[in-house]
């Protein structure tokens, strides 16, 4: 007997063994668990190698517009009904996202999850065009109507019966200089479906957002004034806000240097 004890946790010290048990369990718990039996799993993930999860396809895969859209009960509403475009609307959804580097998003011990931002937001933004195209809006990536979208923030916690998810993100209109930040927070017994009902919300908060409906439908005149500011910002203004975007970590320093380059050199 003791013999075959000396046997098993040899096994399970070994680095690539460990790591693939430690995944299957925290897989296990991130789906069915809640903190109830968080002990356990401390127990059992104590004596083998820690391992950190990469949850970007679990959440994406669990962004089923049907599955949620009947959960929240929304019946989405005919946007081209109120549009006064002279063609029906359409909107371009843009992917501003540029950090790829590991985001933590669940930091609960035995919980270690990241995502890849850029990945996480490629399939929100799948997700929030589905939802503009069952109001009507049709997505196309020719459209003039442009929203950018980036994230700002997605956490996961669990709690004593189920986990909990926050997300944060923001919505840019390059044409007329609009930003507003969305945000949510929403709860599942699962890991991975907490975090896509929260993305869930929030992409509802944008699509029955009435300033975006308004852009999209054409039913606000912008003054050419406020896109003209836009493009008179001076050099300084332009460099300020590339040094914001490397300080908030939205993107690389490669990618700082390039784009600080090229304003050097456009002016």
């Amino acid at each position: 007997m003791e013999n075959m004890r000396k046997g098993f946790w040899t096994i399970l010290g070994k680095k690539e063994t460990g790591s693939i048990l430690s995944r299957v369990i925290m897989k296990y718990f991130l789906i069915r668990v809640p903190i109830l039996y968080l002990g356990i799993a401390v127990v059992v993930l104590s004596s083998l190698t820690g391992c950190t999860l990469h949850v970007t396809k679990d959440i994406s895969d669990r962004l089923k517009p049907d599955e949620l859209y009947k959960s929240y009960n929304v019946s989405p509403l005919d946007l081209s009904l109120k549009s006064k475009c002279q063609k029906p609307p359409t909107a371009k959804i843009i992917n501003a996202e540029a950090r790829i580097d590991d985001y933590d998003t669940m930091s609960n011990p035995p919980f270690f999850g990241v995502i890849n931002p850029k990945e996480m937001m490629d399939s929100v933004v799948v997700y929030l065009g589905n939802g503009f195209q069952q109001s009507r809006v049709k997505v196309d990536d020719q459209s003039h109507k442009v929203l950018e979208i980036k994230m700002i923030d997605l956490k996961s916690t669990a709690g004593f019966w189920s986990f909990g998810s926050y997300f944060k993100t923001e919505i840019v209109i390059p044409e007329t200089g609009f930003t507003k930040i969305y945000e949510t927070r929403d709860n599942a017994m699962s890991g991975y479906t907490a975090p896509a009902y929260a993305i869930h919300a929030v992409s509802r908060q944008i699509i029955d957002d009435p300033a975006i409906q308004d852009y999209i439908l054409c039913k606000t005149e912008y003054p050419e004034s406020l896109k003209d500011q836009k493009k008179e910002k001076s050099l300084s203004q332009k460099l300020q806000e590339l040094q914001t975007a490397l300080d908030n970590g939205l993107i690389s320093k490669e990618e700082y240097q390039l784009k600080r380059k090229e304003l050097l050199e456009k002016h």
